[in-house]
């Protein structure tokens, strides 16, 4: 190899683009595993150091008013402040209540006064002239 040139072939079974963990890099280094055992333990004490949620009944007047009162600061920003709706989005949102509402729901009124009429003269045995049960039967045979 000549002195002006760097080869590098990487760790045998790394995957391109993922890190190793430090427990990973002691092995590597031949420590002992003491070492993340320790970064577990404290990653522990952060978490039990949050403070707990109290339920409703555990909380005071005052604590209770101070989250009802930012719960409704949250939903005042969030009316004030709306996100911004991408044009796809509002491309969708506007196909969707203009053509595909109207049109679901004007299908779904003729199928139902369709077959509710249908449902209606078999009930009452009136012969409206449609015979359509009695041309489907003749089809089948």
């Amino acid at each position: 190899m000549n002195q002006n040139e760097l080869a590098h072939y990487g760790v045998l079974g790394m995957k391109w683009g993922v890190r190793r963990t430090p427990a990973q890099l002691a092995r590597a280094r031949g420590e002992r595993a003491s070492s993340s055992s320790t970064t577990k333990k404290s990653s522990a004490k952060k978490e039990s150091s949050k403070p707990k949620k109290k339920s409703v009944s555990e909380m005071s007047d005052d604590e209770l008013n101070k989250a009802v009162r930012r719960l409704q600061l949250e939903q005042q920003y969030q009316n004030l402040n709306p996100q911004k709706v991408s044009a796809g989005r509002r491309f969708v949102d506007k196909v969707l209540k203009d053509v595909v509402i109207p049109a679901a729901t004007t299908t779904a009124r003729n199928t139902l006064q369709t077959m509710m009429k249908r449902e209606l003269d078999r009930v009452l045995k009136f012969d409206t002239g449609n015979n359509y049960d009695r041309d489907k039967k003749k089809d089948s045979k």
